[in-house]
């Protein structure tokens, strides 16, 4: 997904354009109010596969419990890749 676009969950997700070559899968989330938040993602070689390191940074303003929601569906997407790439 080299400098692709998707529409899901009410937000706009961009990948980063080294997503494919160097194991950079940073992306940018445009959720409904505009704003757009960078979301640092790694995949790096482990034997024979990977590990996957998600930085998710806690906006100004954002309550502890919408903080809470919010890592909780980062952490049920990356269930979500975990379950499709080990098939």
């Amino acid at each position: 997904m080299i400098g692709a676009f998707q529409q899901t969950r009410n937000m706009l997700l961009r990948f980063g354009k080294g997503v494919v070559y160097y194991g950079v899968a940073d992306h940018w989330v445009t959720v409904a109010t505009g704003q757009t938040i960078l979301n640092p993602m790694r995949v790096v070689p482990n034997g024979s596969g990977c590990e996957i390191v998600f930085t998710a940074f806690r906006q100004p303003g954002v309550s502890d419990e919408s903080f809470a929601n919010d890592t909780a569906m980062i952490e049920s997407d990356l269930r979500t890749l975990k379950r499709i790439m080990e098939k």
